[in-house]
């Protein structure tokens, strides 16, 4: 009715060549060069992006052990003095509040509560005879 030929027959049936035309334009021929072509580029940079990832991933892998590698941590630093004793006063009388200047934790090779200690200061203590209890 717009000027399209409509046919009963169905296009593998012989047309005349008129009609034959007309549904040929309506209904082209299928373009498969066109669809592989696309997969395969499609595929060449999917290909392109997973090889990235996994390049970068080996190159990051290698590089944080070369980092751990090279990397030595520097030596601890230890300030060592000679322990000495004096008389320290139990008690100060004063207003506001106190905070330690210098503070010193010595910790044990084994742990406990020492109870008595059975050594002078100028004793001699010998590997038989205990100096704590």
């Amino acid at each position: 009715m717009d000027g399209d030929i409509k046919t009963l027959a169905s296009p593998g049936m012989a047309t005349d060549s008129v009609a034959r035309e007309a549904i040929d334009r309506r209904h082209p021929a299928t373009r498969r060069p066109r669809t592989i072509r696309w997969f395969v580029i499609i595929g060449l940079l999917l290909l392109l992006v997973l090889g990235g990832l996994y390049g970068f991933n080996r190159y990051r892998e290698q590089a944080i052990a070369q980092f751990f590698a090279s990397n030595r941590p520097p030596p601890a630093q230890i300030a060592a003095v000679t322990a000495g004793s004096e008389a320290v006063p139990r008690f100060a009388t004063a207003i506001g509040s106190l905070a330690a200047v210098h503070q010193v934790t010595i910790t044990p090779e084994i742990g406990g509560r020492v109870t008595k200690i059975r050594r002078s200061c100028s004793t001699r203590a010998g590997r038989s005879k205990p100096a704590t209890r």
